[in-house]
């Protein structure tokens, strides 16, 4: 695809793509679970663009927030395909929606029918635009033996809200597949608590939506 001088990454995710500084006080213990913005993956990803295409402004912007679901990026849809002007559009939302609380009334907070639904309207959006820029969905990583052993049947709900995107971005978007991917790595490239990125992790999700987008961009 074509872009000016202006690139710019629009991103909206949940707090995988967030610094965890408050595990400041282990880092001599456990340094791999604690790092702060710049250890992130949408800063580590602005810095090797930057440094790729020395001619274009760059810009990473990330609309997300923390334990949020794909609701956040529902309701911001226009802001993430449109209204920011973005070159490329990054979607990361998934692992707060599938995972099992059952001591919550429901037990997801975002079932995978609702979960398709916000996708598909997102993609809608996006095509209603006179300029459509490029959507890459990151799904999710499935979890680690510890968290199975309190939740046996979370990693089954990993697989198919995957299987979901993937249907849904056919011909549409492009799906980073981590399941597939990094799923045999997964109790490196995951945090202590399951479910968020360590810092292989951020560098590995950095690496691999660099590589993504320099086939989209050339």
């Amino acid at each position: 695809m074509a872009y000016d001088s202006f690139l710019h990454i629009v991103m909206c995710t949940d707090s995988l793509s967030f610094p965890r500084p408050w595990h400041a006080a282990k880092e001599t213990e456990s340094p791999e679970y604690f790092f702060r913005f710049r250890s992130t993956y949408p800063y580590l990803l602005q810095t090797k663009l930057k440094n790729a295409f020395t001619s274009s402004e760059v810009q990473v912007t990330n609309l997300g927030q923390r334990a949020s679901t794909i609701h956040l990026a529902h309701l911001k849809r226009l802001d993430l395909v449109s209204w920011f002007e973005p070159s490329v559009c990054i979607l990361h939302h998934g692992i707060v929606d599938c995972w099992l609380r059952r001591t919550e009334a429901n037990l997801q907070r975002c079932d995978v029918t609702q979960f398709e639904q916000y996708l598909v309207e997102i993609l809608d959006a996006r095509d209603k635009q006179a300029v459509k820029p490029p959507m890459i969905v990151i799904g999710i990583m499935p979890t680690t033996k510890a968290m199975l052993e309190k939740e046996p049947d979370q990693n089954l709900e990993v697989t198919k809200y995957n299987d979901c995107m993937r249907r849904v971005l056919d011909g549409r978007g492009i799906f980073l597949d981590v399941e597939k991917m990094f799923g045999a790595m997964n109790e490196e490239i995951l945090h202590l608590d399951g479910h968020h990125l360590s810092r292989l992790g951020h560098k590995l999700y950095a690496d691999e939506l660099f590589n993504i987008l320099q086939k989209v961009l050339k």
